[in-house]
């Protein structure tokens, strides 16, 4: 196998056997021309040649396998001006040029007969040739009989050796073809990346590196073994996210902080993530959904660490200097009850600006790391008892894990050590040149069995929601935020107002005031980037919205889970990707009708999102708002100044109105009204910003409320009506 490498000093081409054996640069690019970019490169199978092209000097060029025989096939042509790719088929090369956007051939041996074979309308990028010659059959090969041996992977080193490989979590046993399963991964937090190493032998990589911008600052790490998942909060950009310890996708579990997430635990037995957000400590299932609010209190804003107990049913957690009250670490039920202070700083003097809490589970001790004082320590669960590592001389540790009678830590300068977890003997390094550690979680899945308190429950007695331990054998149901236990049911509180803010939904009683706000009883729903347009589905709990910045319609339970997505946006060739906007969902036949103004399209499909349709084409107007009254069949829509409807099918449309800019609509169902607001402008008759009312046939129209500096409403911008009391968010 061949590859291209870019880098700056040293730009080339290498290979190395099918086993990853016997890598050799082949070729040094600025050796040999003025090229630097070796964008793209193609096998000659038959005379064993390797060809690339260079973005940097737009020239082709080519060797032997071995790198010798250094030809240059073609430079200067303007069909060549910024090649991408590039491939090899019988007496021709064929390539992708961005600049002209078009694929071209020309001879292989020398560059002549240049000839554009397709012209794209985008930068074309990959080109291939589909054609047996181009995969010639092989009269054999190590790997072709049986695997070659191998009980997973078999790697071809030569037409006649193999090895042997295993995929992750799994390595080779001593007969070096069977692979045994090894699932005690060491992973490193770091700026950026979150490594997962061989914990007997820290130089070897047993899982994919979690890197890209999905990962900034991970801290926290934790583990859900049975279900191979990795968790972190993320401390730059305010969010819980995991991924599979496999590789995979990352998403966002957990996004209503407004400032770094600091902690967070997982409590594996009863399969709960707990987290403290400003000064709440919450509670939520693995996916982040069904969040209920286990604690409220000022001291939590401080709180440093946070770590739980799974088979004790009990939480730790740590509150800095400007708690009330001063540093300390405090344990609590896995409700939040019974809170009570462990270790108070000032009455051990190494105890100073505590971070990294990790719990010893089969010793019952807590470690925790002292950023003030540069020291480990160790509490005792049981005794009481307090205990300092003695740590090296000059070491300065900034994060600590426990695993198999070993302390693990890493140090600020750049090195990951080991050691005793009671005396700190037999001190050895396990990595060096690990700069930026910010956590460390050993994954063994085989710390992770046992019941815990949850387990003990029969299924006649299984929690609705969340079930939450109280102690080793006892716990307790919980509901998600908005929603009433009944046993150990849950109802959802009816009747609140939902509006988005910020990257959030919040619900309010409807009788909420700003002299004493409510709290919020809607809980988070993880990735909810910016709704523009919200609306929701009372049979099955479900609340839709656009998102505004990826341009598509998800869908989520109220309590937070099952959150998909149902509708995106379309792109047309030579077109910028289409916009949504507006929602409204027909209770009665279920379907969900949306916008894209940007083409003048409503949409409609299921309220899962299947057979999607396109209902009609409003060119040239441009629907930013709908309202559905699915009782009597009419769908209204409103953009621009006018406001219209039609029935559900798109028949019957009507005009009702037609001013200045209207913002958004609403129904009164029992009425039979339509509200909108209108922007306003200087007309005939006047300035018409505020809200108006009209009956469903377009008559009797009025001014409900002027919008005016000195009115209750000064700049609304979308409605809602419930019985005889409108709402609007005001800007």
């Amino acid at each position: 196998m061949f590859w291209s490498d870019w880098e700056a000093e040293a730009p080339r081409i290498e290979r190395a056997s099918l086993a990853g054996r016997r890598r050799t640069s082949v070729v040094r690019v600025d050796a040999l021309s003025d090229g630097a970019w070796p964008n793209g490169i193609a096998l000659d199978h038959l005379a064993e040649r390797l060809y690339w092209v260079d973005a940097r000097s737009d020239s082709i060029h080519t060797t032997t396998y071995d790198g010798g025989d250094y030809r240059e096939v073609l430079r200067g042509h303007p069909a060549l001006s910024h090649p991408f790719a590039i491939t090899v088929f019988e007496s021709h090369v064929y390539w992708t040029d961005w600049r002209s956007s078009s694929v071209v051939r020309a001879s292989k041996w020398d560059g002549s007969n240049v000839t554009v074979v397709q012209r794209t309308l985008t930068q074309p990028f990959d080109v291939k040739v589909i054609h047996p010659s181009r995969q010639p059959a092989a009269t054999g090969n190590p790997c072709g009989v049986r695997n070659g041996g191998c009980s997973h992977l078999c790697l071809i080193d030569s037409p006649e050796a193999r090895v042997c490989a295993c995929p992750h979590l799994m390595r080779l046993a001593d007969d070096e073809t069977t692979c045994e399963a090894h699932e005690k991964v060491l992973l490193i937090g770091r700026e950026g990346e979150i490594r997962g190493v061989d914990v007997t032998a820290p130089s070897e990589t047993l899982v994919p590196t979690v890197a890209g911008p999905d990962v900034s600052s991970p801290a926290h790490i934790h583990f859900l073994a049975a279900d191979y998942l990795v968790y972190w909060a993320d401390t730059e950009v305010n969010e819980i996210k995991r991924t599979r310890l496999t590789g995979g996708a990352v998403t966002s579990v957990v996004s209503r902080f407004s400032a770094a997430p600091r902690g967070f635990a997982l409590d594996w037995a009863a399969r709960l993530l707990y987290y403290c957000a400003e000064e709440t400590l919450l509670a939520a299932g693995p996916a982040g959904e069904l969040a209920t609010e286990l604690l409220r209190h000022a001291d939590l804003a401080h709180l440093t660490a946070l770590v739980v107990h799974p088979l004790r049913g009990q939480v730790y957690w740590a509150l800095g200097a400007r708690a009330a009250g001063g540093e300390r670490v405090e344990v609590a039920r896995g409700d939040g009850s019974a809170r009570r202070v462990l270790v108070r700083a000032q009455n051990h003097p190494d105890f100073a600006a505590l971070t990294s809490l990790a719990l010893d589970a089969a010793r019952d001790r807590l470690y925790w790391v002292n950023a003030g004082t540069a020291t480990i320590q160790y509490y005792e669960l049981d005794s009481g008892a307090l205990a300092t590592l003695p740590l090296e001389s000059g070491a300065r540790p900034v994060a600590v894990e426990v695993h198999g009678g070993r302390a693990l830590w890493a140090d600020a300068a750049g090195a990951l050590r080991a050691c005793g977890d009671t005396h700190c003997d037999h001190l050895t390094t396990l990595r060096n040149n690990t700069e930026g550690v910010v956590s460390l979680r050993v994954w063994d899945g085989s710390l992770q069995r046992g019941g815990g308190a949850c387990a003990r429950r029969s299924a006649e007695d299984r929690c609705a929601h969340l079930c939450v331990p109280l102690d080793a054998a006892l716990s307790d149901c919980r509901c998600a935020i908005g929603y009433r236990r009944e046993g150990n049911d849950c109802t959802p509180i009816d009747e609140i107002l939902v509006y988005p803010l910020d990257s959030d939904l919040q619900g309010i009683h409807l009788n909420a005031s700003a002299d004493s706000p409510e709290p919020n009883l809607l809980p988070p729903i993880p990735g909810l980037a910016m709704a523009t347009a919200i609306d929701y589905y009372a049979a099955g709990e479900w609340v839709y919205w656009v998102d505004g910045e990826r341009e598509c319609v998800w869908r989520a339970r109220r309590a937070g889970g099952a959150r998909a997505r149902v509708a995106a946006a379309g792109e047309g060739e030579g077109e910028a990707r289409a916009a949504l906007s507006a929602l409204a969902v027909d209770w009665r036949a279920g379907n969900l009708y949306w916008a894209d103004p940007r083409r003048a399209l409503l949409h409609v499909a299921r309220l899962d999102g299947t057979h999607p349709y396109v209902l009609l084409d409003t060119d040239p107007f441009a629907i930013n708002a709908l309202a559905m009254d699915a009782d009597r069949g009419w769908l209204f829509m409103s953009g621009g100044g006018w406001v219209q409807r039609a029935r559900p099918d798109g028949s019957q449309r009507e005009l009702l109105h037609n001013g200045s800019a209207v913002l958004d609509i609403a129904l009164d169902l029992q009425k039979q009204h339509v509200y909108w607001v209108s922007e306003g402008v200087q007309g005939a008759q006047g300035a018409e910003a505020g809200v108006w009312r009209m009956t469903y046939a377009g008559g009797e129209r009025v001014r409900v409320s002027p919008a005016s500096p000195g009115s209750p409403q000064r700049r609304p911008v979308a409605l809602a009506l419930h019985r005889d009391t409108l709402y609007w968010l005001d800007t």
